[in-house]
Parts: structure tokens; sequence; C-alpha cells
């Protein structure tokens, strides 16, 4: 059975797994009102780079490690982000830290549920209709209960990831996005949304941190946006 964006059961080479994620991308992207041809470019691209970053290790030293859901569960988990993904079709952002906190009401919960890490983009996208800059965002996962990718193009200035239901703040590779590593794309803030288990200041609370911030900061706990 075919996983968008995660493990493809039954396809065994990695170019398979490629057209199954190219098929289930386009599909999904047809859901959200999108075109099959884009969609299934992305999907397919993702699923590319996910396979060449299969052997390699995350910040932490950690493996990154699947999440393992039953068809049930996979079905389940698709549909509602499927649904996420069309209400941010188009939707507009007041500045970083109103996406952001979009992302800890309506995203977040979804990976805590499924304890996978779900990211987001927030870019400036010039639109012909109002003709200016607006702050749009887009959301992606691999699946992964320790990681996420968040290989999304464009004008990029900041970024939101869900540690699923971990408490876990900034880990150094969340950091060096911010503090001019090498190698590590820049940006202007951070955002990241903790979850249930363990303690700290991330649990059931959206982080930030910008550059030049010697420590995070909570933006809001359970909540953020009445």
């Amino acid at each position: 059975m075919a996983k968008a964006g995660g493990a493809i059961n039954g396809v065994k080479t990695a170019v398979g797994r490629v057209v199954s994620s190219a098929v289930v991308g386009g599909t999904i992207s047809k859901i959200t009102g999108g075109k099959f041809a884009n969609g299934a470019f992305g999907a397919a691209f993702a699923r590319a780079l996910g396979e060449a970053r299969s052997n390699t290790h995350n910040s932490t030293g950690e493996s990154p490690e699947p999440r393992s859901l039953d068809d049930k569960e996979q079905a389940l988990f698709d549909s509602e982000f499927a649904k996420l993904k069309k209400k941010l079709n188009g939707k507009i952002f007041d500045d970083n830290d109103h996406a952001a906190k979009w992302m800890h009401d309506n995203v977040h919960p979804l990976a805590e549920k499924f304890d996978i890490e779900i990211g987001a983009a927030f870019r400036e996208t010039f639109t012909l209709d109002q003709g200016k800059f607006v702050l749009q965002a887009e959301i992606t996962t691999q699946y992964y209960r320790n990681m996420v990718d968040i290989n999304i193009g464009g004008n990029v200035s900041a970024t939101w990831h869900s540690h699923g239901s971990l408490s876990s703040g900034f880990s150094p590779g969340d950091l060096a996005h911010i503090n001019g590593t090498k190698g590590s794309k820049q940006y202007q803030m951070i955002y990241m949304s903790g979850g249930y288990i363990g303690g700290g200041v991330a649990r059931n609370s959206l982080l930030y941190q910008s550059r030049g911030m010697s420590a995070a900061t909570k933006l809001c706990s359970n909540t953020c946006l009445e």
C-alpha cells in the first residue's frame, strides 16, 4: 500500500518508491485543489530527497525514526493532513507569529496525536489579485518521529515544526538555521510546538527563537488563537 511521503510497503526499489510517491502526491494535490502534475513532481522530489538522506543522522546523533502506521491510521492521518493543506491553500497571515500560532492550534494536534513531526515554511508570495507580497505557509512531513525536512523553496522568512508528542525544546539542528552554521539554510526566526511527554518550557507550548536571541521564548501554551 502506498503511503504519501512515508514508507511504501511492497515497493522494494528506490525508483519504484519515487514513482509511487509521485502518484499519491499527485492525487492529494488534486484533492486539495492543486494540479496533479505539480503534486506528483513535488512528492517524487521529496521521496528522492528522503532516499538520499535515509542513511544519514540528524543533529542529535539519532537515526531518523520512521513512524509505523497501520492502514487505518495511515488513511486517517493522510485525510486530516490533506484537509489542513486545503485550508492553507490561499490563506494569508498577518506575520510570522500569526502563522506559527495557527500551526500550533491546527497542525500540532495532528502531529501530537500520531507522534509524527510536521514542518511548515512561511514565505512571502506575490499574488496577482492583490498586487503585492503576502505571507503564506506550506506544511510537509516525511513521517518521522524525530525529524522533519522542511525542504520548501521560495522566499522563506521563518519555519515551524512540531515535536509530535515530545516536549523537548529546540535541538542543535534547529538552532543551526538561525546561528549561521555553515551548510544550514538560514532563517530570520524558527518556531516549534512541544508535546505533552516530558517536562520543561516546551511542554504543550509554542516556542520561538530568532537571530541574536540567547534562549527560546514561549509564545503561548495549549492554544494561541481564540
